[in-house]
């Protein structure tokens, strides 16, 4: 019989994060809602040079606020508006988009990543 692959491997570990009293999963996040939020990401970061920084950080929240609908509906933009701070906002949204980058490019343990890592090194050669 085969080796049996274990794609359930590929799944992050978990890594909860609270935020405004509630707590998000950032270890593992569901393609279904890592796309979208992605795509939001995508389109915030290529407009933030053009747009003023106050509209850039209502697309921020805007993102923010579509990764914790998910989970918690009532986490509108005006809710996190009027509940986060701006470091609260700017460090949640690189988390967020952080880990969506983690659980798109996780590769299954022995297998190879397109050598596109370097070898780590251990110290220089004498």
């Amino acid at each position: 019989m085969a080796d049996v692959i274990n794609i359930d491997a590929l799944r992050a570990e978990s890594r909860p994060v609270q935020f405004l009293g509630k707590t998000f999963e950032l270890g593992y996040i569901p393609c279904g809602a890592g796309i979208p939020i992605m795509d939001a990401y995508k389109k915030t970061m290529e407009h933030k040079d053009e747009d003023g920084s106050q509209e850039f950080f209502l697309k921020v929240v805007d993102c923010i606020s579509l990764f914790c609908s998910f989970t918690q509906p009532d986490f509108t933009p005006d809710y996190i508006k009027e509940n986060a701070s701006n470091q609260q906002v700017s460090f949640f949204f690189k988390m967020i988009a952080e880990a969506i980058v983690v659980n798109f490019s996780h590769v299954l343990p022995g297998e190879d990543s397109g050598g596109k890592e370097e070898k780590k090194k251990t110290g220089q050669k004498q």
